[in-house]
């Protein structure tokens, strides 16, 4: 009967044990990154399978950053050289993506481009990052051959700077309603930590790179051009 009495003690004993680890546990896990949860990691990343369900499970190849497009542009007016401010243009363009079940691609054009572009990009040197990175009046192509390197990251880095040089370009061209002489862009991203519950802003690594001015493209194409109108007509704030 005491030997009963004394397995029933151990048992409960057990169960209050476990209980109290698991609601530890839980509270960990679920609170906001901060100090507690930085001195736990380990125990966090051991027990995360068992407590949480990742977005790998769903979608295992899925982005781990956020990153926006943005331009800025010169024109002339009256003789004087107008800058515009920063113009976000994948907020401009997701807005025609929203309430859409089935978006078109088309409609994140310069998203994919700048995802492209900053692909090659990385994988530069960093002299060749630097040049990119500084103004620009001759041949992209040209200018990064001349630092040596691979020529086939380097054809494939000058197109898709050409290719986002003449999108923004008719871009802003519709955005200001003037000539643009020259332009550069930005891209902002944003890391996404793979294991969150709530996510702060403040909690985010943000990378920004700004490129150097180029010579704006030519607007040569109307049907083009009234396209981006319609685009900064229907979902810009000027």
């Amino acid at each position: 009967m005491i030997a009963r009495s004394k397995f029933a003690k151990a048992f409960v004993s057990g169960v209050c044990l476990i209980v109290a680890f698991y609601v530890f546990l839980s509270a960990v896990l679920v609170e906001p990154f901060g100090v507690l949860r930085s001195r736990f990691d380990g125990l966090v990343d051991a027990s995360t399978p068992f407590f949480e369900q990742r977005w790998s499970l769903f979608a295992p190849n899925m982005p781990m950053e956020n990153s926006e497009l943005l331009v800025q542009a010169e024109y002339r007016e009256g003789g004087a050289l107008v800058r515009t401010a920063w113009v976000n243009v994948t907020r401009i363009e997701f807005q025609a993506v929203a309430g859409h079940p089935l978006p078109s691609r088309v409609k994140k054009t310069s998203w994919n481009l700048q995802n492209r572009y900053m692909d090659g990009f990385q994988r530069l040197a960093d002299v060749q990052k630097s040049l990119l990175t500084s103004d620009i009046e001759g041949d992209v192509r040209v200018e990064l051959d001349a630092t040596g390197g691979d020529d086939k990251l380097h054809e494939n880095v000058a197109l898709y700077d050409g290719l986002l040089l003449e999108y923004l370009t008719y871009f802003m061209s519709a955005y200001s309603s003037r000539e643009v002489e020259a332009l550069r862009w930005r891209v902002v991203s944003e890391s996404i930590p793979e294991r969150r519950n709530v996510i702060e802003r403040s909690s985010l690594d943000t990378d920004v790179v700004t490129f150097g001015w180029r010579v704006a493209a030519r607007v040569d194409d109307d049907l083009m051009l009234s396209a981006f109108e319609d685009l900064i007509q229907r979902y810009a704030e000027r």
